[in-house]
């Protein structure tokens, strides 16, 4: 079986207690069947403190929403005590994740991390993966067809977005328009690879539209949503502004390009199992545009726009959206009760 992943992915490091927003902090923790079958025989004081600390198969948060076990220095008392290998399994994987398909495995990291977010926005390359073998491990059964079709369409997506001499609000019009072809298409069990063509952009209603959508998320930091509330109102000047931004900041359409790839990566191939992959598309460029707003909004509060600013709005962003099935659903719903598909 391949294992497949971004060439960027084995440099990540998790910074540990020099995080800034630590993933012990404010995330419900699950506990995976092995991991909770060895706490329940860990004999001792520590033993009796995991057992204390566990309910319903997921630590116990205290105050502030902390897991248990992040000690003052903000760091594990698991690991300390047990070792890396007796931590469950999310807190080993976190922010890594997997998607499985037949004789294939793909993951990466996720953009909610901030070493993570810095790490993808930083690349200059052009994208690539890394394969390896690995043992090979089931998946959900799916049209090999389909999966066919949507890796060509990946691999075309990912060539047309990475032309930078494109314009990348148009760029993402145009693979949104595609991905709607490669749907109705896929609808009707033609599995074709169209080519991506210049589509017209959506009107400056119908973007606001989106803003005002992402306002009506569930919120896990209503700071977050109040924050993209008060934006909203910046339209007028973030278009005024636009030219200016740019060409101060020129290396925001790299990160953009960097994040669109990062969320059709993690994304769009997942789609071939309902056989339903437009909102997935939809997903990554509605998300790219609210980032890409957001950048604008702190540039002209702040005067300033950092690399690290940018990895900021980024992560805050994919947190709200990507780690709630709830929201990832209502966008889906959105894509195609207000586009159309």
């Amino acid at each position: 079986m391949i294992f497949r992943v971004p060439s960027y992915y084995e440099k990540f490091r998790c910074t540990a207690a020099a995080c800034k927003d630590n993933c012990c902090i404010g995330w419900e923790i699950d506990i995976d069947a092995q991991t909770q079958a060895y706490y329940d025989s860990v004999g001792g004081a520590f033993g009796a403190r995991l057992r204390e600390n566990i309910t319903d198969g997921a630590f116990r948060l205290g105050e502030q929403e902390r897991c248990p076990f992040l000690n003052q220095n903000n760091l594990c008392d698991i690991y300390t005590e047990l070792g890396e290998a007796h931590l469950c399994q999310i807190c080993t994987d976190h922010p890594r994740y997997f998607a499985w398909f037949d004789g294939v495995k793909e993951g990466g990291v996720g953009l909610c991390c901030e070493a993570a977010a810095q790490l993808i926005l930083n690349q200059t390359a052009p994208f690539s993966v890394i394969e390896t073998e690995i043992p090979r491990e089931s998946c959900e059964e799916y049209s090999d067809l389909l999966f066919d079709c949507l890796i060509g369409a990946r691999e075309q997506m990912f060539a047309y977005l990475q032309n930078d001499q494109l314009p990348l609000g148009q760029q993402l019009c145009d693979v949104l328009a595609f991905a709607r072809t490669l749907q109705k298409q896929a609808d009707h069990q033609v599995y074709s690879v169209p080519s991506i063509c210049a589509a017209p952009c959506s009107e400056p209603a119908a973007f606001s539209a989106l803003l005002s959508f992402f306002t009506t998320l569930e919120p896990l930091d209503p700071a977050w949503q109040m924050q993209l509330c008060e934006q909203i109102t910046q339209r007028e000047r973030v278009s005024k502004n636009m030219e200016d931004f740019l060409r101060e900041n020129p290396d925001v359409p790299r990160y953009l390009r960097n994040i669109a790839l990062y969320f059709l990566w993690r994304h769009f191939l997942g789609g071939v199992f309902e056989e339903e992959f437009y909102s997935r598309v939809f997903l990554a460029c509605a998300c790219v545009s609210v980032i890409g707003y957001q950048l604008i909004c702190h540039w002209l509060e702040t005067g300033a726009l950092t690399c690290e600013d940018c990895a900021e709005i980024a992560k805050n962003l994919s947190k709200e959206v990507e780690y709630s099935e709830e929201n990832v659903n209502a966008l889906a719903d959105f894509a195609y009760e207000f586009f159309g598909a």
